[in-house]
């Protein structure tokens, strides 16, 4: 099961993720077995466009040219370190394509929250929340990642948040 969070207010943001990945590997007796481990890094800041990065489902994903599959986070980290991007929508739009190419539309569920604050086209300072999926909130395949930009619901105090994404362990990475 992932857990990922985000909540902006005037002060900040504030994002969080649990840390197991859970895997199912079935033996060479067809037994299948589920194994979860603890440690793995679902949430990465983007400090350079003031925001952050978090992701759920799939543990790994096929990178071209390289000797097959790439844990996820790993190919996460490189991503921000080597795209020098201007904004957060451009680092959404920008992660959607480098997505569907490498993970393509066979490789298991997997999604992208990505949350800060941007300019808006006045130039104001706002919160941005973007979803990047290939699948539907009850887990059915999508014909490719696609983004949803949401705006968030702000309280009296100031404080917006968006809502808590939560997913059962692998295979069928289903929303509860």
């Amino acid at each position: 099961m992932t857990v990922v969070i985000a909540e902006i207010s005037k002060s900040g943001i504030v994002m969080a993720a649990d840390t197991a990945e859970t895997s199912t590997v079935k033996a060479k007796s067809g037994k299948e077995y589920t194994r979860i481990r603890h440690g793995a890094q679902k949430l990465f800041p983007v400090p350079d466009l003031k925001g952050g990065v978090s992701y759920w489902g799939a543990g790994e994903i096929f990178e071209d040219g390289a000797s097959g599959r790439i844990p996820t986070d790993v190919w996460l980290e490189d991503f921000i370190a080597r795209e020098k991007l201007n904004s957060l929508e451009e680092f959404a739009h920008t992660l959607r394509r480098w997505i569907n190419v490498l993970h393509g539309l066979e490789g298991p569920l997997l999604g992208f929250q990505i949350a800060g604050i941007g300019r808006t086209n006045s130039g104001d300072n706002q919160p941005v929340f973007h979803r990047i999926c290939n699948h539907d909130k009850k887990g059915g395949r999508k014909p490719e990642f696609e983004i949803e930009l949401r705006k968030g619901r702000s309280n009296h105090d100031g404080v917006t948040s968006f809502r808590v994404q939560v997913w059962e362990a692998a295979p069928s990475t289903k929303p509860l």
